[in-house]
């Protein structure tokens, strides 16, 4: 891909924005910046890994994923980092992140690299910018407002702590829930034993997608294609079979919960779906899944499982914390329609002439 290299004068120094290349070391400059801005007690990706979902996004037909590095002198000011991998909840969205070194702040340069990042995501067909930034990062709010964006939703990062799990009264609980007639298997498990397992998990997701009470449209997610929706399931929302659950009923896929896969290294991984049928539900089965989860996770080595959960879906915030899920932080979610400004019409001009 061409590196369009534009320049500003910014206090009598000169800031060159390049665009972010597939390569380790960018993603070392992305992370740098994504970590220094994190709160403490979020959990830490690596660059390895980060560079891993870019080039399997830039791979795939349905994902992208793309962004600018500003520079002063040769050295990182300030970065912009864009995608769609996780957020086929939010229809014509995609995320965007901009981060600033300390020194650099109030000088127009995330503008700027906002600008180059909406060219870039208007030829792809979004129409809105979306971010999640934690309560307590004001200054970030505050930039965000003042460039456009809206608050839409209200989250919260949630972490269960491996070690508080009590494996004897998990153990129960599904002993008993078993008991029940009800019968908990992974996805490794029902892979294996049914041809039709994708079809039947996308059926399931879809009966319960539909009346989620959350502020987005997470039907979205669920494609009606059935290899769209196998994709989406491994590249999308990483999800580890072994550590993922279904819960079935007289042959009935009734509930379901997943973890998503462990990145290299780390000793935690993400809680990326939960649902139950419509006519399977105040069953319990969403409490003997967690637990099954738990138990995957204590096997694993894991220390941590993280989740996201909207303020809109109070039942399910209130049952996690109940299942032992500690609120971490607020997350704000906020959107912006994507406007072409000059500066980014200027790019988009000059990338059609070298291509041309």
């Amino acid at each position: 891909m061409l590196a369009i290299i534009w320049y500003t004068e910014v206090d009598v120094m000169t800031i060159t924005v390049r665009e972010l290349q597939s390569t380790l070391d960018d993603m070392q400059v992305v992370t740098r910046f994504v970590n220094a801005w994190l709160p403490e007690y979020l959990p830490r990706r690596t660059a390895e890994a980060r560079l891993q979902d870019h080039m399997d996004a830039c791979a795939s037909s349905e994902f992208i994923s793309f962004g600018f590095i500003a520079e002063s002198d040769g050295e990182p000011v300030g970065v912009a980092s864009a995608g769609n991998a996780g957020l086929a909840i939010i229809n014509g969205a995609i995320s965007l992140m901009v981060f600033i070194e300390s020194d650099h702040r109030r000088q127009g340069i995330g503008k700027h690299l906002m600008d180059m990042a909406s060219g870039f995501a208007a030829d792809a067909g979004y129409t809105h910018w979306f971010t999640t930034l934690p309560e307590e990062h004001t200054d970030s709010l505050t930039w965000a407002r003042a460039h456009g964006f809206e608050e839409v939703d209200r989250g919260y990062h949630l972490a269960f702590t491996v070690s508080t799990w009590d494996a004897a009264t998990g153990r129960k609980i599904l002993d008993e829930t078993k008991g029940k007639g009800v019968c908990i298997a992974s996805l490794v498990e029902l892979q294996q034993e049914h041809e039709d397992w994708a079809e039947r998990l996308q059926e399931l997701c879809l009966s319960f997608a539909k009346d989620l009470p959350i502020a987005f449209n997470v039907a979205e997610m669920f494609h009606s294609d059935t290899e769209a929706f196998i994709k989406s399931l491994k590249i999308e929302m990483k999800t580890d079979f072994a550590g993922s659950f279904v819960a079935l009923i007289d042959g009935e896929w009734a509930a379901t919960a997943w973890l998503a896969k462990p990145e290299q290294d780390a000793d935690w991984c993400g809680h990326s779906m939960t649902g139950v049928h419509p006519d399977y539900r105040r069953r319990g089965l969403v409490k003997a899944l967690k637990q099954a989860g738990f138990d995957w996770a204590r096997r694993k080595g894991l220390t941590a499982i993280h989740t996201h959960q909207q303020e809109s879906n109070a039942p399910m915030l209130d049952l996690n914390r109940r299942l032992g899920f500690e609120v971490k932080t607020c997350m704000v979610t906020m959107r912006r329609e994507i406007m072409l400004s000059a500066e980014s019409r200027k790019h988009e001009n000059q990338t059609s002439a070298s291509d041309s």
